[in-house]
C-alpha cells in the first residue's frame, strides 16, 4: 500500500516495518548426512524471526511455533528403550493429547487400535519430556498432553517405505474420522514435527530433545507463526503434517 501525487510517488510503507507475515525457511545437507548441527543451525535462524511473530502480553506465549526434522531414529530408541532389528521401519507419532485423563485414555486406545487395523505394532508411549516454566500464562493454560507415539509393522504387513507412509495415513484418517479431541502433529516414519505455543528462541528451551547432541537429522523446516485470520492454538502451530506455509489463507 502507498500514496502517490502527480509530482510523483511516495511510498508511506517502510519496510523496516513489514512484520506482518508469518517467517519460514529450512536447513540442508546436500549429502544426506544426519548430524545435530543442521537442528542448532535451524533453531538459531527460528529464535532470529522473532520479527516474523506475534508475541502475547505476557511474553513468552507466541502465535505458535516449530521444526520439522527427520526422525532421529537412534536417538528416540534409545531414549524409549526400545530395540529394533535395522530393517524395521519405525514410525513416530506426534501427538497432543486433551488433558481430561479420561478422554485422554479413550483416544490413546483408538488410536493404537486404528493402528492395529492397518497392520502395525505398538512399541510404546514416550512422554515427550517439556519445561512449563517456558510457557507464558496464554499458551500454559491450554497445554495439552504431549506425547509420541512409537510404532513398527507387524511381520505379516512390511510394505516398502511409500505403503508404509500409505498406511499411517489411512490410520490417521480413520482415528480422525471416529472424533477425537486429539491432535496428530506427524504420523510418519520419515518426518517429526515439534512445535508449540512459545518463541522461537525458547522452543529448544521448551523441548529438551531439540538440544539433545544425539538428536541428528539431515534436514530441518522452521517456522514462526504470525496468525492473521485465527486465534493462535496448539494445533494451529506450524510446520504442519507435510509442509509449512508464509501467510495464511
Amino acid at each position: 500500500m502507498g500514496c502517490s501525487s502527480s509530482s510523483g510517488g511516495v511510498n508511506l510503507v517502510s519496510s523496516r516495518f513489514d512484520h506482518d507475515s508469518c517467517g519460514v525457511g529450512f536447513v540442508a545437507t546436500l549429502h544426506g548426512q544426519s548430524d545435530h548441527e543442521i537442528l542448532r543451525l535451524a533453531l538459531t535462524a527460528l529464535g532470529r524471526l522473532a520479527h516474523r511473530g506475534a508475541i502475547a502480553a505476557d511474553g513468552k506465549s507466541s502465535d505458535g511455533v516449530g521444526v520439522q526434522t527427520a526422525v532421529p531414529r537412534s536417538f528416540l530408541l534409545s531414549q524409549a528403550g526400545v530395540t529394533l532389528r535395522p530393517e524395521q521401519p519405525l514410525a513416530v507419532g506426534m501427538l497432543f493429547l486433551p488433558r481430561n485423563e479420561e478422554a485422554a485414555q479413550r483416544d490413546s486406545a483408538r488410536f493404537k487400535a486404528c493402528l492395529s487395523a492397518r497392520g502395525f505394532e505398538w512399541l510404546g508411549w514416550r512422554d515427550v519430556p517439556i519445561a512449563h516454566d517456558v510457557l507464558g500464562e496464554l499458551a500454559l493454560a491450554c497445554l495439552p498432553v504431549i506425547r509420541q507415539a512409537l510404532i513398527t509393522t507387524s511381520e505379516d504387513a512390511p510394505g516398502d517405505a511409500h505403503e508404509i507412509e500409505r498406511r499411517l495415513y489411512f490410520a490417521r484418517k480413520a482415528f480422525e474420522r471416529g472424533g477425537t479431541d486429539t491432535y496428530v502433529c506427524s504420523l510418519s516414519t520419515r518426518t517429526l514435527v515439534y512445535k508449540a505455543l512459545c518463541t522461537g528462541r525458547t522452543l529448544h528451551e521448551f523441548y529438551p530433545d531439540l538440544q539433545n547432541k544425539q538428536y541428528a537429522t539431515h534436514f530441518a523446516v522452521f517456522h514462526q507463526r504470525y496468525a492473521t485470520n485465527v486465534l493462535a492454538s496448539w494445533d494451529r502451530a506450524q510446520p504442519l503434517r507435510m509442509v509449512a506455509h508464509n501467510g495464511e489463507i
